[in-house]
């Protein structure tokens, strides 16, 4: 809102800034969780009857929860150049 007579008014940037990931880290650890809680059911119970699209399905939550845990603790997994060839 700008008053008469005090010229342009002062924006000021009111989005939240992230100091931390907590939110993330909670989202990592949740979908880890789940992950390996559903790869040990289905390890333990159905693996003669798993074909080869959910190997391809198992690497793919493998390399899913290593690519968030990389993005979230600002730990550098694999080379920049992979990044451009997998996304």
């Amino acid at each position: 809102v700008v008053l008469a007579g005090q010229g342009a008014p002062v924006v000021t940037d009111t989005t939240p800034r992230s100091t931390s990931n907590m939110g993330w880290k909670i989202y990592f650890w949740v979908f880890t969780s789940f992950s390996v809680l559903g790869l040990v059911v289905v390890f333990s119970r159905f693996v003669s009857l798993l074909k080869p699209a959910d190997w391809m399905g198992f690497l793919l939550i493998i390399f899913s929860m290593l690519s968030l845990y990389s993005y979230i603790f600002k730990k550098p997994l694999f080379i920049p150049r992979w990044w451009k060839v997998f996304l």
